[in-house]
């Protein structure tokens, strides 16, 4: 009896379907280390910057630090440039071993491929795994390579998920009991196959060395167990805790009180209290719903938005900490840097969680959500953002220094006392006659 999940595929490999490939494969690579790497890189860059004028600025030979990052992005644009042109002359000839007609037929003895000048068999002990994309069903043999079979060419009735399914049955069967069929060489791989190339390091900038399986969630606890290592920035499968929004919720509640106390104890005694300040807060909200945006439409398939907003809200309280450390305790000139590296590290503590949630890959997330933090930043420092509920009385700050919106922000804020204590001294009304008051 026929095996229900065999399939035939004859196609014809094109220079598109190769670079198709190419990104999947670069995809596979960078869901490991490389976000990683390319933050560190990044920071150490813009502290070299730093540390490099303010050398030279002591010797006497100043540099302007935008003259430096021009520098610096000039070089990057000329390595991109160079790393793309690379990677065309390494694509496959039309005509040649990799590209052009062929015709595979998928079987639970393995892969049968027909090429016009060779035929292969691939055992399914040689698949590491199968997966696939928009474009493309892959079977991937080693860490970088595999065959790519186009969906356009699927046999007539079969949907790309069903042939996924089905390629995964005929592997998982096949792997559960030892082959009989002995096979001609060590990698199982008796010729050339179609639709498979290694790609040149040049094709892949960037790929790391090792691929993410996003296995690494041991057993977490219980769901406020969850809560409290994801606010203390471990990492964590927090997919039981976004089921609904308590959390997401709990996590902002938490990070508003503690800025509320953090204003509070800045403040100092006799401050007085104004709810002026939850605008901010709704700025920043705005902020926070902003970033998980980013993070969902960075990938396709979209993970759900509350996990999203889930692993970035949960954040928040500990990151608000630590800035706040950084603005109490360390003095203005290296506070920006720190807190620029501080959001560096931060994004790579949020790829790792994003790889331990399914979220993959995770490159365009983390590229949106950088760009996003610069211009909410840009945003935020060029617009008058006020989250103070707390202000001390103006009595208590003479001869403090005062920017022109504290002035006037203190000014109305005294109003109400200052009435209070005008109207303290006005005398006493003489009944029977008019009588006129005047408070100013």
């Amino acid at each position: 009896m026929t095996n229900p999940d065999h399939f035939t595929v004859a196609t014809t490999l094109t220079r598109a379907d190769w670079q198709a490939y190419v990104r999947a494969m670069a995809q596979r690579l960078n869901q490991s280390s490389a976000p990683l790497r390319f933050g560190i890189v990044i920071g150490l860059c813009m502290i070299g910057g730093w540390l490099l004028t303010s050398v030279l600025a002591r010797l006497g030979q100043p540099l302007q630090l935008l003259s430096f990052y021009a520098g610096l992005g000039w070089a990057i644009a000329v390595v991109v440039v160079a790393s793309l042109r690379m990677r065309r002359r390494s694509a496959p000839l039309a005509d040649g071993g990799v590209l052009g007609p062929s015709r595979l037929t998928f079987s639970a003895n393995g892969i049968h491929i027909e090429r016009k000048d060779s035929v292969g068999e691939l055992r399914w002990s040689a698949v590491a795994d199968v997966t696939r994309t928009d474009a493309l069903l892959l079977l991937w043999i080693d860490r970088n390579a595999g065959y790519f079979v186009p969906l356009r060419d699927l046999p007539a009735g079969l949907t790309p998920d069903e042939a996924l399914a089905r390629l995964q049955r005929l592997r998982a069967a096949a792997n559960t009991v030892a082959s009989p069929t002995p096979v001609a060489d060590n990698a199982g791989v008796t010729t050339a196959p179609s639709g498979w190339a290694a790609p040149t390091p040049a094709s892949t900038p960037g790929a790391s060395d090792a691929t993410a399986t996003g296995n690494d969630t041991a057993p977490h606890g219980n769901r406020f167990t969850r809560f409290l290592r994801l606010l203390t920035l471990q990492r964590v499968d927090a997919r039981p805790l976004a089921t609904h929004d308590g959390w997401s919720m709990l996590s902002l509640a938490l990070c508003a009180a503690l800025w509320m106390l953090a204003n509070r104890l800045q403040t100092g005694a006799g401050a007085i209290w104004i709810g002026a300040g939850y605008a901010g807060l709704a700025w920043y909200l705005l902020g926070a719903l902003g970033l998980a945006w980013a993070i969902q439409s960075g990938v396709r398939p979209r993970p759900p938005f509350r996990l999203s907003l889930l692993l970035i809200a949960a954040m928040l309280p500990a990151t608000l900490a630590l800035l706040i450390a950084l603005n109490r305790w360390v003095p203005e000139a290296y506070a920006v840097w720190l807190a620029i590296a501080l959001v560096i590290l931060l994004l790579m503590r949020l790829g790792q969680q994003l790889k331990i949630n399914g979220v993959t890959p995770i490159d365009a997330s983390l590229s949106r959500a950088m760009l996003l933090i610069i211009a909410f930043w840009w945003s935020t420092t060029n617009t008058y953002v006020g989250t103070d509920f707390w202000y001390a009385d103006p009595a208590d700050e003479a001869g403090a220094e005062q920017s022109p919106y504290d002035h006037g922000d203190r000014l109305l804020i005294a109003q109400p006392k200052r009435i209070e204590q005008a109207l303290a001294t006005v005398a006493p009304r003489v009944t029977g006659k008019p009588n006129v008051f005047f408070i100013g």
